[in-house]
């Protein structure tokens, strides 16, 4: 692990911020955690937790492949046979069309499952877990926002459907580290848009042991090295192998 470490500073990472969401969302237990932690209770008490699982979805419309960064997961409701699935998407930048391409995605989700032979379309929650450095969160999370004059738009059209935000700025890391295993998933990448990982680690050395019992312990130290401001990461590096000297 310290050669791999070491490796990784000569290494520029291509969009780290989506590749950390994905690896750590690729964990059925932190997608649980996470929707656990930020859900309506409405819903949560709906669902049949045990049965959440990644369906491994993709785009197969070429004008939509611009959702590189999505997860879907899949749920069974409780008492009845609805299908319902959780999307979640992740911005490290505001986007005043977010409310657009996620109806964009449903509607594409929508038609994959009818075409799988169902004979209703499914439920769907829109998630977007938003890490970025502008806070709070400066755009409408529904279609309203993105018309020309969103009061016209309410009084000819029903665009209410939302989508949901969750702004981690918004969230303390003494609250985040109530989300069991999706704890440091969020804060890491809370603290990411800031490129300064180095003072939180000296100030905070139990976080990296504590980041190693997790799945995505390992994405997580390179996502740190990777996002580092590159005049800090050698120190980074020293700084983690001091606390964790087995890497």
């Amino acid at each position: 692990m310290h050669m791999k470490l070491t490796e990784k500073l000569s290494q520029i990472i291509y969009h780290p911020h989506d590749t950390f969401f994905k690896k750590g969302m690729t964990d059925i237990r932190v997608a649980r955690n996470l929707l656990q932690g930020h859900l309506a209770q409405n819903i949560k008490k709906r669902l049949n937790w045990s049965t959440l699982q990644h369906t491994k979805q993709s785009l197969v419309k070429e004008q939509l492949t611009h959702l590189h960064a999505d997860m879907v997961y899949q749920c069974d409701v409780q008492h009845d046979s609805t299908c319902f699935y959780a999307l979640v998407e992740h911005q490290s930048t505001p986007s005043r069309m977010l409310p657009f391409r996620m109806a964009e995605y449903n509607i594409a989700l929508m038609e994959q499952h009818l075409q799988q032979g169902h004979q209703h379309v499914p439920v769907i929650t829109s998630v977007c877990l938003y890490a970025g450095k502008q806070t709070p969160y400066p755009y409408a999370i529904d279609l309203y926002g993105c018309t020309a004059h969103p009061s016209t738009a309410k009084t000819c059209m029903d665009l209410s459907c939302r989508f949901m935000l969750i702004d981690l700025n918004t969230f303390s890391e003494a609250e985040l580290m109530q989300h069991g295993t999706a704890d440091l998933f969020q804060i890491l990448l809370k603290r990411g848009i800031q490129h300064e990982f180095l003072s939180w680690v000296k100030s905070n050395p139990d976080m990296i042991l504590h980041l190693l019992d997790r799945s995505y312990g390992a994405s997580g130290l390179h996502y740190m090295l990777g996002v580092e401001a590159k005049n800090r990461r050698k120190e980074l590096m020293e700084t983690i192998l001091s606390i964790a000297p087995i890497l």
